[in-house]
């Protein structure tokens, strides 16, 4: 039963949960620091701005935002990211099954994609 082993990800690399469904994401990052892991949260935003310890702020529709993130995560401790746990799909803002510009689902996957090349 060797395929029944937990895959665990690299506990000398940050990983990274993008967006924020209060009681889901709160529950995630809890579970994951109690396993060892350095969680950073990070938020859609205007600008970049570090909110807390481990929350961080970014414009996540601009690939220079995103840039300048990886740049303060990576900063003075040299951290390199393992991991990204996407949860903006299941955002409030972005769930909303009768949006009239369909513009949610194609600002979700933009977001992912500057998140995940960079």
């Amino acid at each position: 039963m060797e395929w029944l082993k937990k895959k665990r990800f690299p506990t000398n690399q940050a990983l990274l949960v993008i967006g924020e469904v209060p009681d889901v994401t709160a529950a995630l990052v809890a579970a994951l620091t109690a396993e060892g892991y350095r969680v950073r949260m990070i938020l859609p935003g205007q600008g970049i701005r570090r909110l807390q310890a481990d929350h961080y702020a970014a414009e996540l529709s601009s690939p220079e935002s995103v840039r300048d993130l990886h740049q303060l995560l990576n900063g003075r401790t040299e951290e390199h990211v393992g991991g990204i746990i996407n949860c903006l799909g299941l955002c409030p803002e972005f769930g909303t099954t009768g949006s009239e510009d369909g513009e949610a689902p194609v600002s979700v996957a933009e977001w992912t994609f500057n998140m995940v090349k960079e």
